[in-house]
């Protein structure tokens, strides 16, 4: 093999690696944290939300994302959430960690905020966990 194809290979092994890994952490097919900004602003900004992606409303709120963590849900975590989202064992519970509010509260828009809002993620629909992740989601200022 030539250099320059011992290169290529590399360069599309690490390539097809780092994907890998991406998608099993954003498809809640494993747990585990996200800390590089590109990939935290690609799954935020995949979320949709009631005035764009998450990723605008977290911009709006004066929030930065700093890590994700993934945690999938077992069947015993199950248990604690309402039948009507209808969760399965291995959905996902993303938590996401944020910098930007002093004391991690803020007043946004008239409504009291966390940094650290979750969401649950059941197949291809988010649920907010906690009144942050509503009011990211939806604009209510209201737990779920």
């Amino acid at each position: 093999m030539t250099r320059h194809r011992v290169i290529a290979c590399f360069a599309f092994a690490s390539i097809s690696l780092a994907s890998a890994v991406f998608a099993q952490s954003t498809s809640g097919e494993g747990s585990g944290e996200i800390t590089d900004p590109v990939k935290i602003a690609k799954m935020l900004g995949s979320v949709p939300t009631v005035k764009g992606s998450l990723a605008d409303r977290l911009t709006e709120a004066g929030m930065r994302p700093v890590y994700i963590k993934i945690s999938r849900l077992s069947r015993d975590d199950l248990a604690d959430f309402p039948a009507r989202l209808h969760l399965k064992p291995g959905d996902a519970m993303i938590a996401i960690a944020t910098k930007g509010f002093v004391d991690g509260v803020g007043r946004v828009q008239g409504c009291d905020l966390w940094s650290s809002p979750t969401l649950l993620k059941g197949g291809s629909t988010y649920y907010p966990y906690d009144k942050t992740s509503n009011w990211l989601l939806t604009g209510q200022c209201i737990a779920p």
